[in-house]
């Protein structure tokens, strides 16, 4: 029956019904500066899959400018801004001279790059990647529009930043693994390009691109956030979507294999306990299933199945359940401006807050 299954030749046809499911149209390209960008627009860009492009809409370029306006206001103003003319952490209360501010964001670069472990994978990397830019591009951090074309430039020529995958600290964001993307953009520290890892001076020449001439705030806007953790997160939570997809068409192929009983997913034992995700698999397997040969056997043990496929409905379709919100959660984070501090046009000063 394995062979026959796998040349998709097997008798009732149940070979066919059990091949996974197509994936969702393709994504050649993922607008930035427009609308959120979706779970599948954050895999397909992690994948390259798809080209990352800038909006030109004159909102988004707009949205840019003023915040950038804002901070440069707040300077003219000698209004403390945190980490650009103070301290970091508890030293936020010391002011620095402005003599001092471009060398204070150049040792920002450069103090977090302690990570350790092996890198993380590119996926992670270009999920991470793809997440600050769209952090970047809500207009609150101030920043300028050449480092969110770099950022892009980076993920269209496939410039991955070697990012060790130990070190981050899990609270004010992912200071140390994202310095290594802020590195990386500068034309300091390694990538990976072209299949090999190297120098990003190296590849920023072979790329015919120039290494980002950092402005005020741009290095705290690039490592104070939740980036990292967001599209490590984004890229677990796809592939845990295929699980649910494997481990239910593995069900189907052991209650067929073992002449089980297609009755154990009954549409009236989900309406009985009725959680969406134990409903949504019981039907598949029954769709699976039908017409699928002589299951139900008798036998003296044929009452019911093991636990392992007759409860499999309730055990999947809890991840089914889980991932429905985590992939709120994750899209909404992935879409989020999640640096400290922030600038909004209705406010007239930097607004110090928590986000990350």
């Amino acid at each position: 029956m394995r062979r026959e299954l796998r040349q998709g030749k097997d008798r009732d046809g149940i070979g066919d019904r059990l091949k996974m499911p197509r994936r969702q149209k393709e994504i050649r390209k993922v607008t930035i500066g427009e609308a959120a960008v979706s779970l599948p627009g954050i895999i397909a860009v992690a994948r390259h899959e798809a080209l990352v492009v800038l909006s030109e809409k004159a909102a988004f370029r707009r949205r840019l400018e003023n915040s950038r306006r804002l901070l440069i206001q707040a300077l003219e103003a000698d209004v403390p801004v945190y980490g650009v003319t103070t301290g970091f952490g508890k030293s936020c209360g010391n002011r620095l001279s402005k003599k001092f501010l471009p060398q204070n964001g150049e040792n920002l670069m450069r103090f977090h790059g302690c990570g350790t472990g092996e890198p993380l994978g590119i996926e992670e990397t270009r999920a991470a990647m793809l997440c600050r830019l769209l952090c970047l591009a809500r207009g609150y951090s101030a920043v300028s529009l050449p480092l969110l074309e770099q950022l892009a430039a980076f993920l269209n020529q496939g410039i991955t930043p070697v990012i060790p995958s130990e070190g981050s600290v899990g609270a004010s964001g992912d200071l140390t693994p994202l310095s290594y993307l802020l590195g990386a953009l500068a034309g300091e520290r390694e990538v990976l390009y072209r299949g090999e890892r190297m120098p990003a001076a190296r590849a920023l020449r072979l790329a015919k691109l120039k290494p980002h001439a950092f402005e005020l705030k741009e290095t705290l806007a690039m490592v104070n956030g939740t980036s990292v953790m967001t599209g490590i997160a984004a890229v677990v939570l796809d592939r845990a979507q295929h699980l649910i997809e494997a481990a239910t068409a593995a069900t189907a192929l052991s209650v067929h294999a073992l002449k089980g009983k297609a009755h154990h997913y009954h549409p009236a034992i989900g309406e009985a306990k009725p959680f969406p995700g134990q409903i949504d698999v019981a039907g598949k397997l029954r769709g699976l299933l039908a017409g699928g040969g002589d299951l139900d056997a008798d036998g003296p043990e044929a009452l019911q199945d093991p636990y392992s496929l007759r409860c499999a409905p309730q055990i999947i379709g809890v991840l089914h359940d889980a991932l429905t919100w985590i992939r709120t959660w994750v899209e909404i984070e992935a879409n989020s401006a999640n640096d400290n501090p922030l600038f909004d046009v209705s406010v007239d000063h930097p607004l110090m807050g928590g986000n990350f």
